[in-house]
């Protein structure tokens, strides 16, 4: 019995006839599982003689447990115990599915972007009195050639990154593949030992490569990239929650603060007037 589990299974010859509910072990038995909130799911006899037909050879399981069918085979002449099976509905978590949004530069023209750039009337700028508006018309005509030239796409990814992945190393699984399903046809011992040597090898050039590609990754005194590796090979996360703090949320606030105590931080309060009276408008 495993405790890790939501499901729990216990199988296997109880030398106990499931059947006889007039014997003392029997109707033990049954009151235990039903105190326990456990179903026995076999129905037939597993060991069949000449003088009985006893059903000894128990399947045990919760009654969260979804069974599809149960099944009692004959394993004559291996054995006078028959072989139970069943046939259990499980559900499985999917593989996790992740979306990226990103700018498609597949088809960029890079002429054909700087010709719409020079087309702008950027002078328009200079009629702009805030500074804020100012922003928002530069801002605003890049981002429009932007989307026209190399526009969002969102695609969705289900394999792990797995840059290190390179032509040779497919080849080889592909070959490595091969080689088993041809086993799995031929079942011939040569087959076997050709599909052996190149699993192998196969995984001994996956350690390497992956070995390589983190060395290299990690040798250079760029933190930043070594940070997005992790963040790509899900060994470092990024927390979804990207909110601003609520003592942080008001600029005023922020801004207040800094005015307020700046004389506590400098001894000589005339360089704060000095500057104050010396800021162009």
């Amino acid at each position: 019995m495993s405790t890790e589990s939501d499901i729990l299974f216990c199988l296997g010859d109880f030398n106990i006839n499931y059947l006889d509910y007039s014997n003392y072990l029997s109707m033990n038995l049954y009151s235990i599982l039903n105190s326990l909130n456990l179903k026995q799911v076999i129905t037939e006899p597993t060991r069949v003689t000449a003088t009985s037909a006893t059903l000894i050879d128990l399947v045990i399981t919760d009654n969260l447990c979804d069974i599809l069918s149960t099944d009692v085979l004959d394993m004559h002449p291996l054995t006078d115990h028959c072989l139970v099976s069943c046939k259990v509905g499980l559900s499985h978590s999917a593989k996790p599915v992740s979306q990226k949004r990103y700018r498609d530069f597949k088809h960029f023209d890079v002429s054909a972007f700087e010709r719409d750039l020079r087309a702008v009337e950027w002078n328009v700028i200079y009629n702009i009195p805030s500074i804020d508006d100012k922003v928002k018309f530069l801002n605003g005509n890049i981002t429009a050639i932007l989307d026209k030239h190399a526009p969002f796409k969102t695609s969705r990814f289900t394999k792990p990154y797995t840059p290190w992945l390179t032509d040779n190393v497919r080849l080889m699984i592909k070959l490595r593949n091969k080689a088993l399903q041809r086993f799995k046809r031929s079942k011939s011992p040569a087959h076997w030992d050709y599909y052996k040597a190149l699993r192998n090898m196969t995984t001994a050039a996956i350690k390497a490569e992956k070995k390589a590609y983190l060395e290299f990754t990690f040798r250079s005194n760029n933190a930043k990239t070594a940070w997005q590796t992790l963040r790509k090979m899900s060994i470092y996360g990024v927390s979804s929650d990207k909110t601003i703090p609520s003592n942080l949320q008001d600029v005023n606030e922020i801004n207040k603060y800094f005015v307020e105590h700046v004389n506590s931080v400098c001894d000589n309060p005339d360089i704060i007037n000095y500057y104050n009276n010396s800021c162009y408008e």
